[in-house]
């Protein structure tokens, strides 16, 4: 078959698999037991806390990915370094104080930075694909079909016995090794996110410091940014496949701004006259995947069906 299978978050989740943003919250949050201790941690509660308090995030995947960009950098320079030294104006260890406020933010930084891959990889490893019940099973696609998945899971694999050579992990494959955060591409498509100037809270040398973190740890937007076309480089063995397309699925994917640039290119490569099935499973979403849809595949014959 001459036909492109898209796969988003949604696929898994109609697999009745635990991957929403609150199922990866409720795995950073689940105790476990460390070093053959007999009291059990929750699995990375730092990485929880720096997550609900200077980010906003739904129970959405898409939405965890969107509001990256929404990082309340403000309150986080305050918190996790203003707050840790004295407001006195006569701090005889105002070099101390320094590199208390800026060590602190950078290690709680990197802790985000490398934290989020590492610990999204580690999730969607432990997934189990043994007890998925045969009527979940989505009858439309084959083992012919090409396949790109914005997922990190091997349900392809593992449920649908699809070859890896037929299979574009455009965002990488959880593995049992976590080796660098390039592993698993995760971040925000907000290219250009607009980082308000420091709010000086007092005229003290402490918040002088403070704004001088605020400007270096502003690279975490930047470090948080998914760079679709260096992404899109990876579909080039491919392309020759991808253009002989002649039917596109669209299985469980938002078609979320953060993702719209793969679309994009993707409805330039595909034969001119390929018709577009996108599969919605809530009629709340079709209006907006009605929008996404016509904005990124025109001029190609788009249908919309139920799953």
């Amino acid at each position: 078959m001459n036909r492109l299978v898209i796969i988003g978050n949604g696929f898994d989740l109609h697999h009745e698999l635990l991957t929403s943003y609150k199922d990866f919250r409720n795995y950073l949050a689940e105790e476990v037991i460390y070093n053959n201790s007999k009291t059990k941690f929750p699995r990375n509660s730092e990485l929880l806390y720096l997550l609900d308090s200077y980010f906003y995030f739904e129970h959405n995947w898409s939405d965890f990915e969107e509001k990256l960009s929404s990082f309340d950098l403000q309150s986080f320079i305050e918190e996790e370094g203003l707050d840790l030294v004295c407001d006195d104006e006569e701090d005889i260890r105002p070099m101390h104080d320094q590199a208390v406020i800026e060590d602190n933010c950078f290690a709680k930084l990197a802790l985000l930075i490398n934290g989020i891959p590492k610990e999204i990889n580690n999730w969607i490893y432990s997934l189990s694909y043994d007890k998925i019940d045969n009527d979940l099973i989505v009858r439309c696609i084959d083992n012919q079909d090409m396949f790109i998945s914005f997922n990190y899971s091997s349900t392809l694999e593992d449920v649908y016995q699809i070859s890896p050579s037929q299979i574009i992990h455009i965002h990488g494959l959880a593995q049992q090794s976590f080796i660098n955060k390039d592993q698993i591409i995760v971040g925000h498509g907000n290219k250009n996110v607009a980082i308000p100037n420091y709010k000086h809270r007092t005229n003290l040398l402490h918040d002088m410091f403070a704004e001088v973190t605020y400007e270096k740890c502003k690279h975490f937007y930047r470090d948080t940014y998914k760079d679709p076309f260096s992404q899109i480089s990876f579909l080039t063995p491919y392309l020759s496949r991808i253009k002989q397309c002649k039917e596109m699925l669209i299985l469980g994917h938002s078609l979320g701004f953060v993702d719209e640039e793969y679309f994009k290119y993707m409805s330039k490569i595909i034969q001119p006259d390929a018709k577009i099935n996108v599969f919605y499973h809530d009629l709340r979403e079709l209006d907006n995947l009605k929008y996404r849809a016509e904005k990124y595949f025109f001029p190609h014959e788009i249908i919309f069906l139920e799953w």
